[in-house]
């Protein structure tokens, strides 16, 4: 008996042969009976036999392997001599006398013949595998139903409960597309050897496409257009199991950038979508986004292409139309348009990553909070000014009480913070006591200086006024 037909769906014929050939050639094996194996007694009088009697005993020895096989414990028998073990989705019925399924690394075999088994291809999806489909996934299980062919249903199987091979293929195309996601297989069994038969059957999985659209301003379209046309390296590079087609449609100003996937994860490609519009945003780094150092290296030149296309598009609009554009601003402003238009916001990876740099504010704000306490004290070790010591003091105690502020509107409105502003801007009035401190020069103007920068890293970040510049050069 050989295995001839196969009924595949969702890529099971392909996984069997690739991952699981060494136990589909045990099944081969398991099958591939006559009866000069089960009856010798029986072949050895036939082979002694007359010639003109050997075609009709050969028809009784297959009618009696036939009842051999509708014994479907004998299969489980030379199946368990070879590995494999008894299987149940339901624990409660692993002893019942008519469990039939077999299994062995994940694969799951059971008979499409014999007598106390569900015979339809029907009963097969819904009963079998669409009621287990959540254990079958979680265990990557691959389930295998073995029958009989039509010829060899009809010549030898007397009751009409059991469906051949053929059977099977006609109720699958009844049901198409098929209600589950699981790859499953029915091989088909024939006395007569024959090359594999194989019909793959059409996933119920739709063809998946997401799209992004980007209007941009004539100077900024050429460098959009080219960094958008590295996402489909990134697609093949990342999630290359997606099998994921990446094209680039133009409208006048307007791109929109296309993902069509036969088989992919629509998560996974939103998500790439998301990574890709934070990088081009710069909240992720190319050394946080790709483990190879090649493709890091790759994508920083896809980025520094990015910004010498959009400095060269400010050249010209410069000379054409006479308009001076700040880069470093304009810059800030593409990304962001870029960044906005593929990253969901709703996106984890984005409120992640946005409560990431939130988080990092906080920190460096807190990191330059004890600084400044640092360079106060020692401020207070160089002034011979008692009332000037003690004022730089009520400062460090202000601003150790604002310390563990998180909100900017807090740090903004604390007394800390003011006093800090009111000595900084002291260190210009002549005459002041904080002037006088800082005409010292050396240590003491240098602490002031690093003091006034701190100030104003704070200040951006909660709203409040800076300093002047011209105190805070290097």
């Amino acid at each position: 008996m050989y295995i001839t037909k196969v009924l595949s769906y969702n890529g099971a014929w392909e996984k069997l042969i690739t991952k699981y050939k060494t136990e589909f050639n045990e099944i081969e094996f398991i099958f591939n009976i006559n009866d000069k194996i089960f009856f010798p007694q029986e072949s050895q009088e036939s082979q002694e036999s007359q010639e003109s009697q050997e075609s009709q005993e050969s028809q009784e020895s297959q009618k009696k392997l036939i009842n051999y096989m509708l014994s479907s414990s004998n299969f489980n028998d030379k199946f368990e001599l070879n590995g494999w073990s008894k299987f149940s989705f339901n624990k409660l019925e692993e002893d019942k006398p008519f469990n039939f399924l077999l299994e062995k690394n994940n694969l799951i075999v059971d008979f499409g013949f014999g007598m106390g088994l569900s015979k339809s291809f029907l009963e097969y999806i819904f009963k079998t595998l669409k009621t287990n489909q959540t254990i079958v996934i979680l265990d990557e299980k691959l389930p295998i139903r073995i029958c009989l062919d039509k010829e060899f249903h009809e010549k030898y199987i007397s009751f009409g409960e059991t469906s051949s091979w053929e059977v099977y293929v006609e109720e699958s195309n009844n049901v198409l597309p098929i209600p589950i996601e699981i790859p499953f297989l029915i091989l088909g069994l024939s006395f007569d050897f024959s090359e594999i038969q194989v019909i793959e059957l059409e996933s119920s999985k739709e063809k998946i496409m997401i799209e992004r659209s980007i209007e941009f301003k004539p100077e900024h379209y050429q460098a959009g257009l080219g960094i958008l046309n590295y996402f489909g390296t990134v697609m093949r590079k990342k999630y290359p199991e997606q099998n994921a087609k990446v094209r680039i449609e133009q409208e006048d100003n307007t791109v929109r950038l296309v993902v069509e996937s036969p088989n992919g994860d629509k998560e996974i490609i939103e998500r790439a979508f998301d990574e890709f519009g934070l990088v081009i945003h710069r909240d992720i780094q190319p050394e946080n986004f790709y483990d190879n150092y090649l493709d890091i290296a790759e994508l920083k030149t896809k980025l520094g292409n990015f910004e010498t296309e959009l400095k060269f598009q400010h050249q010209l609009v410069e000379m054409k139309d006479h308009r001076i554009i700040e880069l470093k601003k304009d810059k800030e402003f593409l990304e962001n348009i870029i960044g906005k238009a593929l990253v969901r916001p709703n996106s984890s990876i984005y409120i992640n990553n946005q409560l990431h740099n939130s988080q990092s504010t906080v920190i460096s704000y807190k990191a330059e909070l004890i600084k400044s306490n640092d360079e106060l004290e020692a401020l207070i070790d160089l002034t011979n000014s008692e009332a000037l010591r003690n004022k730089l003091a009520m400062i460090q105690n202000a601003l150790e009480i604002q310390r563990n502020s998180e909100k900017p509107e807090d740090v903004k409105d604390s007394n800390g913070m003011k006093k800090l502003a009111k000595f900084l801007k002291d260190t210009n009035e002549v005459g002041s006591e904080a002037n006088n401190l800082a005409q010292k020069g050396g240590e003491a103007l240098e602490l002031i200086k690093s003091l006034g920068r701190r100030y104003n890293s704070i200040a951006e970040w909660c709203g409040m006024p800076i300093i002047p510049s011209m105190l805070l050069k290097k």
